[in-house]
């Protein structure tokens, strides 16, 4: 467990790596965002990706009411919830 949760603090101070997949259903899944891929169709991705600047002003302009989440600190807080003995940092 230790090993495991050493590994995960690695991956976030290199900031992550994402990784690309097709899924069963013919889309798109990118992992290392969270503890599930985003998955979405090849229409999906374009419509997304045509409005990168509209998504990132919409982001600046909410930022005061955004939380942030990393995908370690999801899996720690669900861990110490059923294992006591793990504590969020």
């Amino acid at each position: 467990m230790a090993a495991r949760i050493a590994e995960l603090e690695g991956q976030l101070a290199k900031g992550g790596s994402l990784s690309f997949k097709v899924s069963e259903k013919g889309a798109v899944s990118v992992y290392g965002l969270s503890q599930f891929p985003v998955t979405l169709y090849v229409e999906q991705w374009t419509k997304l990706l045509s409005n990168v600047d509209r998504l990132k002003a919409f982001i600046e302009a909410n930022r005061s009411k955004l939380k942030t989440k990393t995908w370690f600190d999801v899996t720690i807080q669900r861990r110490a919830i059923t294992n006591p003995q793990i504590a969020p940092r």
